[in-house]
């Protein structure tokens, strides 16, 4: 890692915050593809985050990173007491390295970064790779004081337009597939190392071992294609809390010997690439999953749940097809017609590269957010200050006079705003 310092002259510099798990998965590596590709000629990152895992990562690719600890400082956000501390730092950290930006990428930073940013008058870019659908929430974390939401899909920021945001401060950027990453490994002798036989369909799922993934359709859909007489097989790629529960279904539907539970894997491109006739995903919740754009660009046709997420990742009836949430005899029936039409299933897949091409390229990612920062960066200081720089949309109001209301009917004196 290096140490920044102020400059006078050169590219200009942006502070990207992020707070997680001390992992690289969905919303740090999309920080990451963006942080790597930047035209440094232009903008100069500061990652400041507690994660070493994302602090390495990103030290590895010449960006500045100032890593906190994560038992002294982001744990205060949820400590309003202990938070002028840490302003305190990242006031001081801003001064040092000269930013003039600050990316949020994700909002629980927001409590701490508003602040700071107003007083400097520096523009702040909140990145939502979830959606914030509680409106006690996106009032609580100041979702609506960051200058420009930017969401992962279009869903993300419906919550923020139901509220009365403007159009001007909302954007949307597609998470974007980084092909050089799903180029890497090779997997050509998994199947045979894993028992399946070579004319058998394989299938294969990607996703945490969470109940949103809902890996249990899949198991049951699988179990029904098998009773339909599909010689089906599934590889399950991932971890997480529910791995004995799915595990423990798998034996109770009489699929166990076709389930390969592979774990956590960092090959799953080459998995995909290498072994899979289909690529599922029974997500009951999602945002933008990069497993469904990537397992498009691999050439595999996609069956995926009919969530707002799907809907917008895959080109339905061209590069797949969507199914009805939670109903695996719906999955079932979707496999099996195109098990039967190996025709379709290569159009499928072939058209899976253009879609990505189209829509979820890097290039383009990368291009929006370096176009929205020069935007930003154009406009005058003095419109992010205190005056000109604080936000509240319609919904604030309306959440303000229901408080009061609530408080006058359980007795209280007065409603307490949301303050950062």
């Amino acid at each position: 890692m290096r140490s920044g310092s102020t400059r006078e002259t050169g590219p200009t510099t942006i502070a990207f915050l992020h707070r997680g798990q001390n992992w690289i998965r969905g919303s740090e590596q999309c920080l990451l593809d963006l942080i790597a590709r930047l035209d440094r000629s232009r903008f100069h990152p500061l990652l400041i985050c507690e994660q070493p895992t994302l602090a390495r990562a990103a030290a590895a690719d010449g960006t500045t990173v100032m890593q906190l600890d994560p038992a002294d400082d982001w744990t205060v956000l949820t400590n309003r007491a202990a938070r002028p501390a840490l302003r305190a730092r990242l006031r001081e950290a801003f001064r040092v390295h000269d930013v003039r930006l600050v990316h949020a990428n994700v909002t629980a930073v927001l409590p701490v970064v508003i602040p700071v940013a107003r007083s400097a008058r520096l523009p702040v870019v909140s990145h939502l790779h979830l959606p914030v659908t509680d409106e006690y929430e996106r009032l609580h974390e100041l979702v609506h004081q960051a200058d420009v939401a930017v969401g992962v899909a279009q869903h993300v920021i419906e919550p923020l337009r139901h509220d009365g945001v403007r159009e001007g401060r909302l954007r949307v950027v597609y998470n974007a597939v980084d092909t050089a990453r799903l180029r890497q490994g090779e997997t050509l002798n998994l199947r045979a190392t894993l028992g399946i036989p070579a004319d058998a369909l394989v299938a294969v799922s990607i996703g945490s071992l969470i109940h949103r993934k809902a890996h249990d359709v899949t198991l049951r859909a699988l179990a029904a294609a098998r009773a339909r007489g599909l010689d089906l097989y599934l590889l399950l790629c991932g971890d997480g809390e529910d791995a004995t529960k799915l595990d423990a279904l798998a034996g109770t539907l009489d699929v166990a010997p076709y389930v390969r539970f592979l774990g956590y894997r960092t090959d799953v491109g080459a998995i995909v690439r290498d072994t899979a006739d289909i690529f599922i995903t029974s997500a009951r919740e999602e945002t933008l999953g990069l497993n469904v754009l990537e397992a498009q660009w691999l050439g595999a046709p996609v069956i995926a749940s009919d969530i707002p997420a799907h809907r917008e990742a895959l080109a339905a009836d061209v590069s797949g097809l969507l199914v009805k949430v939670d109903d695996p005899e719906a999955l079932a029936r979707a496999i099996a017609e195109i098990a039967a039409a190996p025709e379709r299933r290569a159009a499928l897949g072939a058209a899976g590269p253009r879609v990505v091409a189209e829509r979820f390229s890097m290039d383009r990612y990368v291009s929006a957010f370096e176009e929205l920062y020069g935007e930003l960066l154009a406009r005058p200081r003095g419109e992010f200050g205190w005056v000109r720089g604080v936000y509240w949309p319609p919904a604030y109001t309306a959440w303000v006079r229901r408080n009061v209301q609530r408080r006058l009917r359980l007795g209280g004196t007065r409603a307490s705003p949301v303050r950062a």
